[in-house]
């Protein structure tokens, strides 16, 4: 694969129902606490008030060695978003938690029938999840305390299962999903938009194929759905090729990117996309992997990977854009130690890399950081990270840290 500029580098319901200033070492706005500070203008539009504290981008973090607060190892973390006062929320396979420097500060449980695939999160704490009761589709909102806010069964594709893969909170309130829709003649992805009721504005093809959906929406209500879709197998490696898909407001299409492969294990791939100064796509697992970064328009910037049995420094698995212009990535490094450990850092709008920091033991004694899985940023960007743990005797958990 070749790379430029920078070269290779190497389910849920509770329990009823583009500025770039780019990041410089230092500290962070919210400090060591939890408290963002932040006011909204209520639950229907996550849009903030003028008494919001500002974005500073001098002191969004650009080393991650020291991490403000760490939460302790839990159970299996499907992804991790940003919750209100810089707090983290965390979707498990059976609840939906908010942590804070402090520990745990809610939980809540899933229903039984209901399976949830994805979460998304607005500026006041609101969040939107996604995913399946039986065949049809559902989406929920819960508010920033952790309190049920609406839900709607989703039955667009008659006689078909569609469950919700990927959801995004749009600024205005309004959802944007896509669903992976099963039906007699083959699979198909279907990109859905729904008002700040949830009910139903229009839907649009994606794709007849395609993997692990990244799905995000800008301030003026354009879409982007990132897919990886395997082209090629040998029985023991997948030829994987990432594209990225942009709709209009309106549901119509607007780009698609040119496709770019990369060659991993036969493993399933996590997908991220993220908005910032630039569109960012990942797809990769620990095998390989492969990062883009693309124009508002759809072309192309840069791009960088590593197939599976290449040498290199790094593995990619996470990705979410910076505030303040450029990409944090997580996965796997080669550290100052023995082997590779859990990595988190920056890369530019250039694609410059900044310093690389592999997280080490945390408390020491726990056991190694063995990969980063997913990334959030808050919106005076504090980095919130969860990853997997080595516990000994084959057994891992799951870690989440804030920066």
């Amino acid at each position: 694969m070749k790379n430029s500029p920078a070269g290779r580098i190497g389910a849920v319901v509770v329990t009823v129902g583009l500025g770039a200033c780019g990041p410089t070492p230092g500290g962070d706005t919210e400090g060591a606490s939890t408290a963002e500070a932040t006011t909204t203008d209520g639950p229907t539009t996550g849009a903030p008030t003028t008494g919001e504290p500002e974005l500073d981008c001098a002191a969004v973090p650009a080393r991650f060695d020291a991490p403000l607060w760490h939460a302790p190892a839990a159970a299996s973390v499907g992804s991790i978003a940003s919750g209100p006062g810089g707090d983290a929320l965390v979707l498990l396979s059976g609840e939906l938690l908010r942590f804070g420097a402090d520990g745990p500060v809610w939980s809540r449980s899933f229903a039984a029938e209901q399976v949830v695939f994805a979460m998304s999160t607005w500026p006041d704490g609101q969040v939107v999840l996604g995913g399946g009761e039986g065949e049809s589709g559902v989406l929920m909102r819960v508010d920033e305390g952790g309190e049920p806010a609406g839900s709607q069964v989703i039955e667009l594709a008659e006689g078909e299962a569609e469950p919700i893969v990927a959801v995004a909170a749009a600024p205005a309130g309004e959802v944007f999903a896509v669903a992976e829709v099963f039906g007699a003649l083959g699979n198909r992805l279907r990109l859905d938009r729904f008002d700040a009721a949830l009910g139903h504005v229009w839907s649009a093809n994606v794709a007849d194929s395609g993997f692990t959906p990244g799905l995000a929406v800008d301030a003026v209500g354009n879409s982007y759905v990132a897919l990886a879709a395997i082209v090629a197998a040998d029985g023991l490696h997948n030829t994987w090729a990432l594209q990225v898909h942009a709709f209009a407001p309106d549901g119509g299409p607007r780009w698609q990117s040119e496709a770019v492969q990369f060659v991993a294990d036969e493993g399933v791939v996590n997908v991220d996309l993220g908005l910032g100064d630039q569109v960012y796509a990942l797809a990769g697992n620990r095998a390989g992997f492969v990062l883009q970064a693309l124009s508002p328009d759809g072309a192309p910037a840069w791009q960088i990977g590593r197939d599976d049995g290449e040498a290199g420094e790094h593995t990619l698995m996470a990705a979410v854009a910076s505030p303040c212009g450029g990409v944090f990535v997580g996965g796997r490094s080669e550290g100052d130690g023995p082997g590779v450990a859990a990595s988190l850092f920056h890369i530019a709008a250039d694609g410059t890399f900044g310093p690389v920091s592999t997280l080490g033991p945390e408390p020491p004694g726990e056991g190694m950081f063995e990969a980063t899985m997913s990334l959030a940023v808050s919106p005076l960007g504090r980095v919130l990270a969860a990853g997997t743990q080595e516990l000994g005797a084959g057994e891992t958990a799951w870690w989440v840290r804030a920066h």
